[in-house]
């Protein structure tokens, strides 16, 4: 939570959204989203992919 907290403040962005982005990042998994206004805020993040780039 704290990590998300932390996130959200920085990209000022909602806590439920960094909350997603923060247990990716814990877990070393992709950050896969369809919210273009968050991408943006965080793309540069690793692992951190807009839907459309997604691939298999």
């Amino acid at each position: 939570m704290k990590e998300a907290v932390r996130i959200a403040l920085r990209f000022e962005s909602s806590v439920y959204d960094a909350i997603y982005l923060a247990f990716a990042e814990k877990n070393r998994s992709l950050f896969i989203t369809t919210d273009d206004k968050f991408y943006q805020k965080v793309k540069n993040r690793p692992h951190v992919i807009f839907i459309d780039d997604y691939r298999e």
